[in-house]
């Protein structure tokens, strides 16, 4: 350990001073003729070059404290200025029984691979680092193959505030437990099914702010309460104007055909879009979550969260959609574990939608209720058996019920499906993944089941900012 600087002078002076003392005490008793005559002169004037020797060294340690000061202090904004970079790239290969065309509703994912062969899944581009001792911030920026590049997040979190933290910008919404994730966290390939229905295939996000406060529980527990645009790109069940929906039917298709303003655009079960804008408060998303962490034993631990979302949708001005859901995580890591091996993770999550439409839209005249409800949910549970390796299983439902102007098993976003999966993954280190997953596709939307097989590899470069438990 290297020593103050002010410890390395202090020593320095008494030292000089104690040599000085020996040296002008010493001198008579060696050679007591040459003291007796040297004159009163020349002590005075050793006497003051000693004083002056002093009072050099006293200068320099006062300076050289300061300085040290000065450079901790530089040395904190300095690296605050730190901008940390990583370069994320997932990338898939394989294929399905069921046609080429078919699998963009096998995989309805943004980030998902959509065709037999090849498929750069995305490539992220990711900066972070702290502003001062009060901000950092940090962005992620996603290639996509063949669509350019988008802005995933990109916001800034409070770092000085006492059990609360401020995030604002472009986001993930924080809603359940695969939404703020980035697809290199996710155990499978691919996303669950009821995630992309409901909140949409690149994942629920827009601009806005949230505020999380740890409460003064005896467990961990988090409160989330997000604030965020309804119209956004990316909010899916709310302002977003939908997927264009993609229906069997083309007859049923021409039957619902947009206005000049709004075509091309439909939103929940075929309903079109109704411009609208941001006026009041009532324009925009609130969620609120609460996530709930115990350790259960040294070797268990569980945890729980429950999400919900509330805001207008693109059926009218008086359209408004509910979302809400419950999910968990319970790992098993015995204390004896080697580099994290054994372990056993069990996930699950449930999300449901309450589509409610706006009774002036012209189109929701010819239905029966005006109330469009979805649902679904995915359970898996992964056993990582020898360091490195890890198996995994999942299992998926979605459907959905209500009036709408598509025949339900006509509608590729709320027909009943289900997925069973199989997964084998290999890390040679925490950069590097490889994946070999088997998906058997079970819906009334094809013709037949389908069977799929997709081997991925997942690489991270650079310093890649930390992901929540």
């Amino acid at each position: 350990m290297k020593n103050h600087p002010k410890q390395n002078y202090r020593y320095q002076t008494s030292a000089f001073l104690l040599s000085l003392t020996i040296a002008t005490f010493s001198t008579p008793l060696i050679n007591s003729s040459v003291a007796e005559n040297e004159s009163a002169a020349t002590l005075s004037a050793r006497l003051e070059a000693s004083e002056k020797k002093i009072a050099a060294l006293e200068k320099k340690q006062a300076d050289s404290a300061a300085s040290f000061n000065n450079n901790s202090t530089q040395g904190v904004a300095g690296l605050a200025n730190y901008i940390d970079t990583s370069l994320v790239i997932v990338g898939t290969a394989g294929g399905s029984s069921a046609k080429n065309d078919d699998l963009p509703f096998l995989q309805p994912g943004g980030h998902d691979p959509k065709r037999n062969g090849f498929s750069l899944n995305q490539a992220e581009l990711s900066f972070s680092g702290n502003i001062d001792p009060y901000l950092r911030a940090e962005s992620h920026f996603v290639f996509h193959e063949g669509d350019g590049v988008e802005t995933e997040e990109a916001f800034i979190t409070s770092t000085a505030l006492d059990r609360l933290e401020i995030e604002a910008g472009y986001m993930l919404t924080e809603f359940g437990r695969i939404n703020p994730q980035h697809p290199h966290q996710w155990t499978f390939i691919d996303s669950p099914i009821v995630n992309t229905r409901l909140l949409g295939a690149e994942g629920m996000r827009a601009a806005g702010i949230r505020m999380a406060k740890i409460l003064p529980l005896p467990w961990f527990s988090e409160l989330h309460l997000t604030l965020q645009n309804s119209d956004g790109e990316f909010m899916h069940s709310f302002r977003s104007g939908g997927a264009s929906a993609h229906v069997h039917d083309e007859a049923v298709a021409d039957e619902s055909e947009q206005t000049d303003e709004t075509e091309g655009e439909l939103s929940i079960g075929g309903l079109p879009s109704v411009a609208t804008s941001t006026n009041s408060l009532n324009d925009f998303v609130y969620v609120l979550r609460t996530d709930n962490f115990f350790d259960l034993s040294d070797s268990l631990s569980f945890k729980m969260g429950v999400s919900s979302a509330l805001g207008p949708n693109s059926s009218g001005n008086n359209g408004s959609t509910i979302l809400y859901g419950s999910d968990l995580i319970l790992k098993w890591l015995p204390t004896n574990n080697f580099r994290g091996y054994p372990y056993v993770t069990l996930q699950g999550e449930y999300i449901g939608r309450n589509y409610n439409v706006d009774n002036n839209n012209p189109e929701a005249l010819e239905l029966s209720k005006r109330h469009i409800r979805d649902s679904g949910f995915y359970t898996q549970i992964e056993y990582g058996f020898i360091p490195s390796w890890a198996i995994a299983a999942r299992g998926e439902l979605a459907k959905g019920s209500g009036d709408t102007l598509i025949a339900l098993n006509d509608d590729e976003e709320r027909v009943e499906r289900s997925r069973i999966s199989s997964l084998l993954s290999y890390r040679p280190s925490e950069f590097s993944r490889l994946r070999l997953q088997y998906n058997y596709d079970q819906t009334d939307y094809l013709e037949s089941n389908s069977h799929t097989v997709w081997l991925g590899f997942d690489i991270v470069l650079g310093k890649h900012p930390a992901h929540n438990y």
